[in-house]
């Protein structure tokens, strides 16, 4: 092994360090065994100890060797960043004189433009100042034109007024004139009309009260009652004759007539009245008002297969009769279909009817009458009751579409008889013709008795 040489204050202090380890070790080595430590242990354990020494200083100068390599690189780095920057801004120097000379000489050139734009705006100045006066001059010459114009024209206008003055004064006067005379005759033209409207309104009051009285003597007769003009349904009871001619039975009767009141029932059958026996519908009728005074009428009836007497008054039939009210749908043809109890739909419009003529048709559903809405039978009623003798506009629906039609008051009122009580028949109405009264002194034909319809029947 190759010693190292020390120098003498290192090795001394190498020495010492080295004997203290020794003393150390041998401490306590002698801790664990009591026998003594020799002097060749103790110079190989000293020779270790400067091993190890000798190798932390070969690796303490190869750091600092590698520390001077890499500072020596690191200063290499730096000189050649350092010129680097150096021929950097050598050529930034240049390249910014280069720029600077550039931009005097733009400058230079700005500058001569500038220069050359202010003159030609002082000369543009110039010519339109010269330009200006030039107008003003012009303005000033053209006004003085004008007022010159006006003034003439001034003049004439004061002549033109002072003639149209005059000529008006002659017109006023003329209009005046003219106003006098048309005055006097609408005077004499009022006086002729006063005098002719006082006539028509004398001869139109006359018409109208004929009118009125013709109307009240038409509803007098129609009402005036006659045995060989009226049938047992005009009196709210309807017969039918019994096969064989054996008598009549009844089929139907009006729940609110007289008839109900004086005990008929339906399904009765007709023996005798006041001793006679009953044959037929006519006979039944010509029997009870026999008497037109009388007051008392006794009938046997065939009621579950026992004969019933019933006491009536005819009177009452006759005050029933004469105070029944003309029917404002029947009189003008049409026929309400009852099941819609929602609606007013029409059932059948009779023929040559006014509300045939007006455009009414079967299945058309009444939405409106003058102006109103139509949602129960009794509206439509009032409304044709209330049509004051003039045409009534109606509103239908059909077929989805909106119709509007003017149904006229018919010539001549319908007398209308009491209707059927067929409250439950699941049947519909039946189309049937209605019986207006015959002229006085003829007799109608009696066609068979059967059921009206429950057509305009109010709930």
């Amino acid at each position: 092994m190759t010693r190292t040489r020390w120098n003498r204050p290192a090795g001394a202090v190498l020495a010492a360090i080295a004997a203290a380890f020794v003393w150390v070790a041998g401490g306590i080595s002698s801790a664990d065994e009591p026998r003594p430590q020799t002097k060749e242990e103790a110079a190989a354990k000293a020779d270790a100890a400067r091993d190890k020494i000798d190798a932390a200083q070969k690796e303490k100068e190869a750091a600092r060797d590698k520390i001077r390599a890499d500072a020596k690189s690191g200063r290499d780095t730096i000189r050649d960043d350092r010129k680097d920057v150096r021929d950097d801004r050598t050529s930034g120097r240049e390249e910014a004189r280069g720029d600077r000379k550039d931009i005097g000489t733009d400058r230079e050139k700005t500058r001569d433009a500038v220069r050359d734009d202010r003159k030609d705006v002082r000369d543009d100045r110039e010519k339109g100042r010269d330009t200006v006066r030039d107008d003003r001059k012009d303005v000033r010459d053209d006004r003085g034109e004008t007022r010159e114009t006006v003034r003439d024209d001034r003049r004439d206008v004061r002549g033109d007024r002072q003639t149209g003055r005059e000529e008006v004064r002659g017109d006023r006067k003329d209009v005046r004139d003219d106003r006098q005379g048309t005055r006097e005759e609408v005077r004499g033209d009022r006086q002729d009309v006063r005098g002719d409207r006082g006539a028509n309104r004398t001869t139109a009051r006359d018409d109208r009260e004929g009118l009125r009285e013709g109307r009240r003597d038409m509803r007098q007769a129609r009402r005036e009652f006659f045995v060989n003009r009226i049938r047992s349904a005009d009196l709210g009871l309807w017969l039918r004759q019994m096969a064989g001619g054996t008598g009549v039975q009844v089929s139907d009767i009006s729940g609110n007539s007289a008839m109900a009141t004086a005990g008929f029932r339906e399904g009765d059958q007709l023996v005798s009245i006041n001793g006679q026996k009953v044959t037929g519908e006519r006979q039944f009728l010509d029997a009870m008002f026999a008497d037109h005074a009388a007051t008392k009428a006794e009938v046997i009836v065939m009621r579950d297969g026992k004969q019933t007497a019933l006491t009536m008054n005819p009177q009452d039939f006759v005050k029933e009769y004469e105070s029944a009210e003309d029917d404002p749908l029947l009189a003008r043809g049409i026929i309400i279909d009852d099941r819609h109890g929602d609606k007013v739909v029409v059932h059948k419009v009779l023929p040559q009817s006014s509300a045939y003529y007006g455009g009414l048709r079967s299945g058309d559903t009444i939405t409106g009458a003058r102006g109103q809405r139509i949602g129960a039978l009794v509206d439509l009623i009032k409304a044709l009751a209330n049509s004051n003798g003039s045409a009534t506009s109606v509103e239908v629906n059909r077929g989805n579409q909106t119709r509007q039609l003017d149904i006229e008051v018919p010539g001549a009122g319908v007398h209308t008889t009491l209707k059927p009580n067929t409250e439950g028949a699941n049947v519909p109405p039946a189309a049937q013709k209605p019986v207006l009264s015959p002229p006085a002194g003829t007799k109608p034909a009696l066609p068979p008795a059967q059921p009206a319809p429950r057509a305009n029947q109010l709930p």
